[in-house]
C-alpha cells in the first residue's frame, strides 16, 4: 500500500513540475513578444598592445581616385600636412601634397599595370592652383620637380608634369622622369575624369594649408562686444562686419 502511495505521489510531482515550466516558458514568450532581437554590439577596431590586453585605435584610412586605361593609369592620393608643437598650441609645418602616381600597362586590356616602377609627382598648393586655372581655361600646363633640390644630388633626376588638351574635349596627363631614373607615362582623361579630378582638388587644396584644421576647433569668442554688424545694436543682421584688417 505505502509503495502504491510513493508511486502516485512522485508521479503527480512530476506532473505539477512540466506544467510549472511550460507555465514559465509561455510567460516567457509573452513577455518577450514585440521585442526586437538585438545582436551582439561589434567590436572595435583594436590591436594587442602586448600586455595581454587589447585597446581601441583609430585606422589608417587610404583613399584615391584612379583612372585606369589600356597602356598606363594614374592615381590622385592626398597627403596630409604635419604640424608641430608650440608653447601655445600647434602649427603647419608643412603643407600637404595631392601625391600622382603613374604605372604603364599591358596594353592588352587586362588591366594589368606595373606599380611596382610606378613613378611619382607631387603636387604643393600653389601648383593645385595652377593646375587648376588651366584646366578652367583649356590650355597647357606643365611643372618641374628635382627630387633633390639644395641636397648634394641636385639634377641627378628630375621631373615633369603636363597637362595638354586634345580633341573632343579629352586631356593628357604626362608625366617624365630622366637622369638616374627613366621613365615615361602617359594617361587620357575623358572631359568627365578631369571634372572628378579638378573636384578632389579643389576639395584636397585648402585641407593642403591646414585650414580645415583652424575651422574645426572652438570658435574664437572674444569677451568684448562689438557693433560692427549690420544688423545694428540688436545683431541678427549678418553681413556688414568688417574685418580689422
Amino acid at each position: 500500500m505505502n509503495t502504491t502511495l510513493s508511486v502516485a505521489y512522485r508521479a503527480i510531482s512530476r506532473t505539477a513540475a512540466s506544467r510549472n515550466l511550460l507555465g514559465q516558458k509561455s510567460i516567457s514568450r509573452i513577455s518577450n513578444r514585440g521585442q526586437p532581437k538585438c545582436a551582439a554590439p561589434p567590436r572595435a577596431f583594436s590591436t594587442d598592445t602586448g600586455t595581454g590586453t587589447e585597446t581601441s585605435r583609430t585606422p589608417a584610412v587610404y583613399t584615391a581616385y584612379t583612372v585606369y586605361k589600356a597602356k598606363g593609369a594614374v592615381s590622385f592620393k592626398i597627403i596630409k600636412p604635419t604640424w608641430e608643437r608650440t608653447a601655445s598650441g600647434i602649427r603647419l609645418s608643412r603643407e600637404g601634397t595631392m601625391l600622382l602616381e603613374f604605372a604603364t600597362g599591358s596594353g592588352a586590356g587586362d588591366r594589368s599595370y606595373a606599380w611596382g616602377s610606378k613613378g611619382t609627382f607631387g603636387l604643393s598648393a600653389s601648383e593645385i592652383g595652377d593646375f587648376l586655372a588651366a584646366a578652367d581655361a583649356g590650355e597647357e600646363w606643365s611643372a618641374f620637380h628635382d627630387p633633390n633640390m639644395g641636397g648634394s644630388g641636385r639634377g641627378a633626376v628630375s621631373k615633369s608634369l603636363k597637362l595638354t588638351p586634345a580633341q573632343q574635349g579629352s586631356w593628357f596627363l604626362s608625366l617624365g622622369v630622366r637622369g638616374t631614373t627613366q621613365g615615361s607615362y602617359s594617361v587620357a582623361l575623358t572631359r568627365g575624369e578631369l571634372r572628378v579630378v579638378m573636384s578632389c582638388l579643389e576639395f584636397a587644396l585648402p585641407r593642403c594649408l591646414g585650414l580645415d584644421e583652424q575651422f574645426a576647433g572652438p570658435p574664437s569668442v572674444s569677451d568684448t562686444p562689438s557693433n560692427n554688424f549690420g544688423g545694428g545694436n540688436g545683431g541678427g543682421g549678418g553681413g556688414g562686419m568688417m574685418p580689422p584688417f
